[in-house]
């Protein structure tokens, strides 16, 4: 049985990028990783790149969406006791697997953590996402809403807690999940294509009392691409996965 299982789902997504990852999961020596490309249907030379990669690397022969495509990661690929779900633009360093893996050893009442993600700009994301309403989606979108943190700002939001900051989301970029809670509440909605499956399988997790952190000693850069700020029709899958996440969020079941 595998340490950790890490799924990282790919769209034309920038190489350099992967195989920043790649690089830095082979180069880990003190865990039994298994690694999994899934490929939303990129273009076929993207894919032919891809697949030279020191990677276990799979096609869904079409765009099944971002949750959809981490449930068949985590259906095909081997046993382990925790799995990753990974975002492509993720860049982390070589220890970062470690310490989330030693705190979820020592810690078994977590069910899904995080480290911290910053900008490359070195801006804090907000941890403590609560409001889901539709207005204040569309007030976000229509003002730019920036809702990072200086250092400054989020060390003082944070000041009270120890190593761990407990939250009730985390964000869907970098998601390290007990394996066993995964599979248990049968991984994401595959209602959903994108947008809001973080947030509907956070909710999941809380309804069975299984608990959340960010590591407060542990970060990542992550440079979000906020695609429906910019694009319609991104805004029109974020508007559809909000009715989605009102009418089968199943942690109201």
């Amino acid at each position: 049985m595998y340490d950790v299982v890490i799924s990282v789902v790919t769209y034309n997504s920038n190489l350099k990028d992967i195989k920043h990852i790649v690089e830095i999961i082979n180069s880990n020596k003190n865990l039994n990783i298994f690694l999994i490309l899934v490929d939303n249907g990129s273009n076929p030379k993207y894919f032919e790149e891809l697949i030279k990669l020191k990677a276990y690397v799979i096609s869904t022969g079409k765009n099944l969406g971002y949750g959809k495509a981490n449930n068949l990661a985590d259906h095909i690929s081997p046993k382990s006791k925790y799995f990753l779900v990974l975002n492509p633009d993720i860049t982390l360093s070589t220890n970062t697997i470690d310490e989330l893996f030693n705190f979820m050893e020592l810690n078994k009442e977590y069910g899904l953590v995080s480290p911290i993600l910053l900008s490359s700009n070195l801006r804090y994301h907000n941890i403590f996402r609560e409001n889901f309403s539709f207005i204040y989606l569309l007030y976000r979108r229509l003002f730019k809403i920036d809702d990072t943190f200086s250092k400054e700002q989020f060390t003082n939001k944070v000041s009270k807690y120890n190593n761990i900051i407990d939250v009730n989301y985390i964000s869907g970029s970098f998601m390290f999940f007990n394996r066993k809670i995964f599979k248990n509440i049968k991984g994401f909605n595959n209602k959903f294509f994108m947008y809001f499956e973080d947030i509907e399988i956070c909710d999941v997790i809380n309804h069975n009392n299984s608990k959340m952190g960010i590591l407060k000693y542990l970060d990542v850069i992550h440079e979000r691409s906020r695609a429906s700020y910019k694009i319609n029709r991104m805004f029109v899958y974020h508007f559809i996965s909000w009715i989605y996440y009102k009418l089968y969020n199943r942690s109201k079941n």
